[in-house]
């Protein structure tokens, strides 16, 4: 009987947590949650070390999350991230624009400094 209830649960619960919006790069809301993931992602990166350029994550983590710890901080950005990212089903689309993103804020952040990339990251906070 338990055998029975648990393969029906496995078979019904990952129906309803699909996501029921498809990504549409023309709509503004949109294109700012894409933009976000974007630079969460390059913080991760950063975070994690697996960045090929050096930025102070201190500073930015003092800036947006000073109470936290390092392991915190990565959690709550990979949790923001998250957040944006389950909005929408899956895209291709959604994938390679936030890929795109990522990449210009990196250029951006190697001529204009962490003071950018912290505000970016300020901006995805506000939108949550």
């Amino acid at each position: 009987m338990k055998n029975i209830i648990v393969l029906t649960l496995l078979t019904f619960v990952p129906i309803f947590a699909i996501a029921e919006t498809e990504y549409d790069f023309k709509n503004p809301e949109h294109k700012a949650d894409n933009d976000c993931v974007g630079v969460l992602s390059l913080v991760r990166d950063a975070l994690f070390g697996d960045s090929d350029f050096n930025i102070d994550t201190s500073t930015l983590k003092q800036r947006v999350s000073p109470d936290s710890s390092s392991s915190e901080f990565l959690s709550e950005i990979t949790s923001l991230q998250d957040s944006f990212i389950l909005k929408y089903s899956y895209s291709r689309q959604f994938n390679r624009h936030y890929g795109a993103h990522k990449i210009l804020i990196k250029n951006r952040v190697s001529e204009r400094g962490i003071g950018y990339l912290t505000d970016e990251v300020l901006k995805c906070v506000g939108r949550i």
